[in-house]
């Protein structure tokens, strides 16, 4: 999946970053110089007249960091000690993630109607469309010993019952020591249709703008992590473990988008946006484990996921752009997204709570971006 994530958002970006726009200066019927401002204001600040055309474009791309959630419960060693068992080392339930993207908004035209029973509207007609891909990844290790900060018991647990729980020890001296990582990579591509509704004679009352269009979202993890039964803090006789994650999730369908966007003040523009995605999700997963008992004997363990059907997932943004001269125009955004039924696997700390389990999960993303978008003209 990784590979069409890729895809998709260098096709899109690079459609986006290469869409033409003149050089040339626009007139009016009666020979008067057409203002940025006037002639687009009903899209909104960062958007600009393309003579000739009487249509206007907004080429831009952002950067920014991004806080997702790690829906799977993932680790290596068991460890108890004076409480429930844990894992010496465990995958994060939040990531830190960084990327970017572009896209583009391209004016078909305006129109007159009305607007929430009111005539006098000027809608505007556009296609956009938008590419994003974030990476990310964390870490951890550790190590404990029994008779040391109330260890009792240290072991490996197996992902699901072979003849026994795992491999356990509570004598002096024996303790286990892992580590764990986990790889995270989103994206998100999608092109549509929209209309932004304002008023010419106000030009500072709110804009109301809906799009939708067609949209594909992925997303991948892969976990990996080691462990070894120790004694004198030596690998001990071949006790050891180790597993390998993957999940992979891909949804394709329809967004439809609702926008409210108010001008404070010249030059600045605030957007508020939400959304929903109705679509259909792919989804599948694989766990493998091997476990040392020592003597060179070990223990596969092999499983395999699917988690496919229709879906629906939401979000909201709150956007503040501001144009610094009729070129070029800077802004800033914060955006929350919910990802339904993300592929997921439970990998139990507690050797009683055997087999590993699968499911589905909501996964909560918050984006922060910084952008720049300009005319080119």
């Amino acid at each position: 999946m990784s590979a069409n994530l890729r895809t998709g958002v260098l096709l899109l970006s690079f459609g986006a970053a290469t869409f033409p726009a003149s050089s040339e200066e626009g007139y009016d019927k009666d020979g008067k110089p057409l203002e940025y401002v006037r002639v687009c204001d009903t899209y909104g600040t960062g958007y600009f007249y393309i003579p000739g055309t009487e249509t206007c474009l907004q080429i831009g791309g952002y950067a920014g960091y991004q806080r997702v959630q790690s829906p799977s419960v993932l680790g290596v060693g068991t460890v108890v000690g004076g409480g429930p068992e844990r894992f010496v080392a465990k995958v994060d339930n939040w990531l830190d993630s960084f990327g970017g993207g572009g896209g583009f908004e391209y004016g078909l035209g305006e129109g007159e109607g009305g607007l929430l029973g009111r005539g006098g509207a000027i809608y505007n007609q556009f296609v956009y469309g938008d590419a994003n891909l974030f990476s990310g990844n964390a870490s951890s290790s550790g190590s404990a010993r029994n008779g040391v900060d109330g260890v009792t018991m240290v072991g490996l647990t197996f992902a699901e019952f072979d003849g026994s729980t795992g491999i356990g020890a509570g004598s002096a001296g024996f303790g286990v020591t892992g580590s764990t990582k986990i790889d995270y990579l989103g994206g998100l591509g999608q092109i549509g249709y929209g209309r932004s509704y304002g008023f010419a004679d106000s030009p500072m009352k709110p804009v109301y703008v809906w799009r939708g269009g067609l949209y594909y979202e992925g997303m991948e993890y892969d976990s990996k992590g080691s462990a070894d039964l120790t004694f004198n803090d030596t690998p001990y006789g071949g006790y050891f473990q180790d597993y390998d994650y993957d999940s992979e999730d891909e949804y394709m369908g329809f967004a439809m988008t609702g926008e409210v966007r108010l001008r404070p003040v010249d030059r600045l523009n605030l957007k508020v946006t939400g959304y929903v995605k109705v679509g259909y999700h792919w989804g599948e997963a694989e766990f493998n484990q091997t476990t040392g008992i020592g003597g060179g004997t070990l223990v596969m363990q092999d499983f395999h996921y699917e988690n496919d059907g229709f879906v629906v997932g939401g979000g909201l943004s709150v956007n503040a752009d501001y144009a610094i001269s009729p070129t070029w125009t800077i802004g800033a955004s914060y955006q929350f997204d919910l990802v339904p039924d993300v592929t997921t696997v439970y990998a139990p700390e507690n050797p009683s709570e055997q087999p590993i389990g699968f499911s589905g999960e909501s996964v909560q993303k918050h984006t922060f971006t910084i952008r720049v978008a300009a005319s080119f003209n």
